[in-house]
């Protein structure tokens, strides 16, 4: 392919991606896992961008998010398939919360296709990213499953003008061992968009494209624990407006007129 047929601007454009989330249980230790996997073709020398890569990853005060079996290669038509080598993965700190996992595809060049897959483990279940279906780039499908078991909450919301193809839910039996012969029923869910075409920025005033890219957003509101009890992360607006009037350092903060400027009228 030497340009795509539903944008012929684009550089480079997805041919197809994958994500699936389910949470483990292993060696007595709850987490969840996420595999990504993903293939790109690069039409001409200005894709080539797209041959790097970036992961966030969260970095907890006990815990930090971890990438495993990460695997990327480079196809060129005629020659010999180029694996990414190991030593050319790096990680750098971004703060006290984040750090950012890098790697760049080889021997990269107009009409390649790249293809490359990870997992992900996070302990962190309030930082359960979703999915993001529009980026810079088109793409030709794009598909998020995931696997909740009934013990863990969420709210999800489609955040962007894009409409899912695929939107399907269910649920799963027994899928999930707690321990002790304790079983838990699964939600499965599967969101996929078809032909997503690349997100533009044509307001030089959007400050964070983010909140516009067609996406699925997944927000942790409770867990219910074995013991019977539950533990609520995403609050009501009661719950919010009663913490506004009780919390002392939101209220010293407000009675500080250092906050705020005096203005002088003429």
């Amino acid at each position: 392919m030497k340009t795509y047929e539903k944008d012929t601007t684009a550089n480079a454009f997805v041919l197809a991606e994958f994500g699936d989330v389910s949470v483990k249980n292993e060696n007595s230790s709850i987490f969840l896992r996420s595999n990504v996997y993903k293939k790109i073709k690069i039409l001409n020398n200005d894709g080539k961008d797209h041959a790097t890569v970036q992961v966030y990853l969260y970095n907890g005060k006990q815990s930090k998010e971890k990438v495993n079996h990460l695997k990327a290669v480079t196809h060129n038509l005629g020659e010999p398939d180029q694996n990414l080598n190991p030593k050319r993965v790096y990680t750098k700190t971004i703060n006290d919360h984040w750090s950012e996992l890098t790697f760049t595809f080889p021997n990269v060049k107009a009409g390649s296709v790249l293809e490359y897959t990870y997992n992900l483990d996070s302990k962190f279940f309030f930082t359960f990213q979703g999915w993001t279906f529009q980026s810079d780039i088109p793409k030709i499908y794009s598909e998020f499953h995931a696997s909740i078991p009934g013990n863990w909450r969420y709210n999800r919301h489609l955040v962007g003008s894009l409409k899912l193809d695929n939107n399907i839910a269910g649920i799963k039996k027994d899928c999930f061992s707690i321990g002790s012969g304790t079983t838990a029923n699964c939600e499965e869910l599967t969101y996929a968009m078809k032909d997503v075409p690349a997100f533009i920025i044509e307001d030089d005033y959007t400050n964070s494209p983010k909140n516009y890219r067609s996406r699925i957003k997944f927000d942790l509101a409770e867990i219910f624990y074995t013991d019977g009890s539950t533990k609520k992360y995403t609050k009501t607006w009661k719950d919010t407006d009663k913490r506004l009037k009780y919390n002392k350092n939101i209220e010293k903060s407000a009675n500080n007129d250092k906050f705020f400027l005096k203005s002088s009228t003429s």
